[in-house]
This record gives structure tokens, C-alpha cells and sequence, in this order.
């Protein structure tokens, strides 16, 4: 009898020293995973920031690009060579026309107002108010795009 309780206490003492073991393997798997999670919930966060800094860059040098244009026809304008009608009709024509990012992007200007000025040639949407226009959230985004463009600032437009 005693040999058979002393077997029964190896079989205990084993199946105690593996479920440890295995609670123990699961706790530094779970540690590991976790500290993995977290590392790369951070660097797609740091990676996010990037791109959106550099989209944010390339679009005021396009944006600067544009204005640098857009001035030239003012300087013509200035110096008599151009009529005021014929340089607001000749940078309207260029900004319609201007594209970015392969194409994706366009350029259209409001006035401080939020009258819009261009808007790649829409009839029904050029020479309008669009001040109380919203985005999907219910945002006034031109409103939102005066006050934060008026100091060079961004805008971050949700199309959905």
C-alpha cells in the first residue's frame, strides 16, 4: 500500500511540476506577445505620423507651387500685360487644370467668404456660396479650411 501511495505522490508531485510549468511557459508567452503588441501598436503609430507629415509637406510645396503661378499671371497683370478679367480668366483656367499626386489631387480656390472661385470647371458649383457646406460628420469643412488655411495651417478633410 505504501508503494502505491508513494507512486501516487511522483504522479502528483509530476502533474503539479508540469501544470507550473505550463502556467508558467503561458505567462512569459503572454508577456512576450503582449510587449510585441505594444511595440508594434507604437511603431505603426510613429509610422502614421510620418506619412501623414510628409503628405502634409508635399502638399504645401504643390500648394506653394501653385501660388508661385498663379503670381506670375498677377505680375503680368501688374505690369499691364494682361487685363484684370484676362488674368482672373488665365489663373482660374491654370488652377482647373493643376493636378497632384498623380492626378488624385486637385487644386480649387474659395475667397475668404467661402465663395468658390474654382472648382475644376463644375457650372453649379463655381461663383456659389459654399460657407454652410458639409462633410459625412456634419462639419462646416469650408469654414474649417478658411480659418485654419488663412495661416498656412491644414486641413484634414474626411471624405467619409
Amino acid at each position: 500500500m505504501e508503494g502505491l501511495k508513494t507512486k501516487s505522490s511522483m504522479r502528483t508531485k509530476f502533474l503539479m511540476m508540469m501544470i507550473g510549468t505550463s502556467l508558467i511557459t503561458l505567462f512569459c508567452t503572454c508577456a512576450i506577445f503582449y510587449s510585441i503588441l505594444a511595440t508594434s501598436a507604437a511603431e505603426v503609430e510613429k509610422y502614421r505620423d510620418t506619412l501623414i507629415a510628409e503628405v502634409e509637406r508635399t502638399l504645401k510645396v504643390e500648394t506653394e507651387t501653385a501660388i508661385s503661378l498663379i503670381d506670375e499671371i498677377y505680375k503680368r497683370q501688374q505690369a499691364g500685360e494682361l487685363t484684370e478679367e484676362q488674368a482672373k480668366n488665365e489663373a482660374a483656367n491654370l488652377v482647373r487644370n493643376l493636378r497632384y499626386d498623380n492626378g488624385a489631387g486637385y487644386f480649387w480656390i474659395d475667397t475668404y467668404e467661402g465663395v468658390n472661385v474654382v472648382l475644376l470647371g463644375r457650372e453649379n458649383t463655381e461663383g456659389k456660396s459654399r460657407i454652410n457646406a458639409t462633410d459625412p460628420t456634419g462639419k462646416y469643412f469650408i469654414k474649417e479650411m478658411l480659418e485654419k488655411g488663412i495661416g498656412g495651417g491644414v486641413h484634414r478633410f474626411n471624405v467619409c
